[in-house]
């Protein structure tokens, strides 16, 4: 039996059109009903190596010291006195000292990117703990949005396994920092066992973030809340730094941790609720295949791929095909019982 593989001109494609169907399959993954398949014929296995939760932490302060560096760049230029008001702004802009304007300037730069900061990493524990969520119950349960988010962040990181890494200390400390320059009526303390902690790891901490002076960094915490100094630009880029690094430590330990088919469960609930009549009807009311390949689409969306790392947990195409046997009644009556 001849297969046409694709429509196409050359020796090649003539070559693909000639192949039977078996060794089209042993060419690769082949697309049926929408959903790809492995050499099998199975459906792929789905995981999920970064989730969604980290992907919105990423796109808040992927670029952020590149930005930063940016602002500060013009700002010399300011400083410089070469910097000129472009025809494209409606407004006036006439400094009378543009060392001290660019100062100034350079100061709130850097106390904004330092608040910016610290609120991507409470976007980030935010989205972990909402469904479709990747927390654990334990951690959950443990987590206090009551409580300042040093505590917060110091929770997730014992229950990651990060007791030992020097990045929650320091986000720890720009949480308060960053307090004390936004609250400036609060009486915010790094408290004594972290500043401990980080004496300790003055020595790693300096090797690992560019020389990154802790002293420097306990003696500003250190002073009146009304006379805390601006963060200097090394110790903003390495509060990043170490913000990036717990979110992704976190991230990949609690993805270790995640059941795949009740995250999968929890995602096609979150999905159902914004429309239930329609939704339900969307997924379930079509044939086996078109609702298989629904199903896998919804999980993309959630931060689901299809099965490339070893190394990652995997969810079992069986139970994605098992989902998608489902009428719309039984769809409802099993997820129905996640509320």
């Amino acid at each position: 039996m001849q297969v046409v593989y694709y429509s196409g001109h050359g020796a090649r494609g003539q070559w693909l059109r000639r192949l039977p169907s078996k060794a089209l399959v042993a060419l690769g993954h082949l697309k049926a009903g929408g959903v790809c398949s492995n050499h099998t014929g199975r459906p792929m296995d789905l995981q999920m190596g970064v989730s969604p939760a980290r992907r919105e932490f990423k796109n808040l302060l992927g670029q952020t010291n590149h930005f930063l560096i940016t602002l500060l760049v013009g700002l010399d230029a300011v400083a410089e006195g070469n910097a000129k008001l472009s025809q494209t702004f409606s407004t006036t802009w006439n400094p009378h000292d543009p060392k001290v304007s660019a100062m100034r300037s350079r100061s709130f730069a850097l106390k904004a990117t330092l608040a910016w900061t610290v609120d991507a990493v409470d976007t980030y524990l935010h989205l972990a703990r909402r469904s479709p969520r990747i927390m654990s119950q334990a951690t959950c349960n443990r987590y206090d949005g009551k409580k300042p988010l040093e505590s917060n962040v110091m929770i997730v990181a014992h229950d990651t396994n990060q007791d030992l890494s020097p990045a929650p200390y320091l986000l720890s400390a720009a949480i308060v920092w960053r307090n004390r320059l936004v609250h400036s009526l609060g009486d915010n303390k790094l408290q004594s066992d972290k500043q401990k902690i980080l004496a300790q790891a003055s020595n790693q901490i300096s090797k690992e973030f560019q020389g990154l002076d802790v002293q420097k960094i306990l003696s500003a915490l250190d002073e009146k809340v009304s006379g805390t100094r601006s963060p200097s630009f090394k110790e903003v880029t390495s509060f990043v730094r170490a913000a990036h690094t717990f979110v992704r430590n976190a991230d990949e330990e609690m993805l270790t941790k995640l059941d795949l088919r009740q995250y999968l469960l929890d995602v096609l609930y979150t999905y159902v609720t914004v429309d239930p009549d329609s939704r339900y009807s969307n997924v379930w009311g079509k044939i086996p295949a078109r609702r298989l390949a629904a199903i896998r689409q919804i999980a993309f969306q959630y931060g689901m791929t299809e099965s490339t790392d070893d190394t990652q947990l995997t969810l079992d195409s069986d139970v994605l095909e098992e989902i998608a046997q489902w009428t719309p009644r039984e769809a409802k009556q099993q997820l129905s019982a996640r509320a």
